[in-house]
């Protein structure tokens, strides 16, 4: 275990770990801004990537705020990223926290700590913890895929349900395509949702958010629109009919 700073006290607690067998309790009594490292992992041997701490933490009477913080060593120095986004303060329960470092062609660090800064004294339990890689843009380039296929997917749409549902044509194509892009649009934002509110990073859950958010602003409107241009349609076809039938009346059999 790393050295740990004065009035700062670790120690390994088996009750109500959020997985496994036991957490890391962490307490602090002062009053300034501390940082506490729990892990070091030296000579990583990565580069031109994003590396991601990640663990699940829970506080008890946090006088100011609490966060996940990893500090990267280069030869100029040492640096830091930290989850402030996901920070907490006072009592909580378990939450995801998550935190990334971005490495540049060339750049490798020499030690990366990973632990927790207090603003304030409390209590801290830290559990699960992961160090994990990631290639540079992975999470950028994956939703934008996401959003180009739903944008290929509405273009087609939109041209099709404009011409086919004023005359009535192709109705269980053009109201089964919307009706899908529809229920793949809210199952993203729900995903994106449970995300944010788990306290998962920035990262993580505003590509599910951004795409499905945009798909059900824009499906949820026009479906109904859609159907009932589909209904006037149906309605035009039977009064047509109505009239031919009345200029041309069939003769009843005598």
């Amino acid at each position: 275990m790393p050295t740990v700073p004065e009035g700062v006290t670790v120690e390994v607690d088996p009750n109500a770990p959020a997985e496994g067998r036991a957490s890391l309790k962490v307490t602090y009594t002062g009053t300034e801004p501390v940082s506490v490292t729990l892990f070091e992992v030296d000579d990583l041997g990565v580069e031109d990537c994003t590396i991601f701490y990640q663990a699940r933490i829970r506080s008890k009477d946090i006088e100011g705020q609490a966060y996940i913080e990893m500090l990267c060593a280069f030869g100029g120095g040492e640096y830091f990223s930290r989850a402030l986004e996901q920070a907490v303060s006072g009592t909580t329960d378990w939450r995801a926290s998550h935190t990334p470092f971005f490495l540049k062609e060339g750049q490798s660090p020499e030690r990366v700590r990973l632990g927790v800064r207090f603003e304030g004294s409390g209590i801290v339990w830290v559990d699960a913890v992961r160090l994990s890689r990631g290639m540079p843009g992975a999470n950028g380039a994956r939703w934008g895929y996401v959003g180009a296929a739903m944008g290929i997917l509405a273009a087609i749409w939109g041209p099709l349900a404009g011409t086919w549902a004023p005359r009535g044509r192709g109705r269980g194509l053009v109201i089964g395509m919307g009706a899908a892009l529809l229920g793949c649009s809210l199952v993203l934002l729900a995903r994106g949702v449970m995300l944010l509110v788990s306290g998962a990073g920035y990262d993580a859950y505003h590509g599910w958010l951004m795409t499905g958010g945009i798909g059900t602003l824009v499906f949820g409107p026009l479906l109904p629109v859609v159907r009932k241009r589909y209904r006037e349609a149906e309605a035009r076809r039977m009064a047509a009919m109505d009239m031919a039938e009345a200029e041309h009346p069939v003769d009843e059999e005598r």
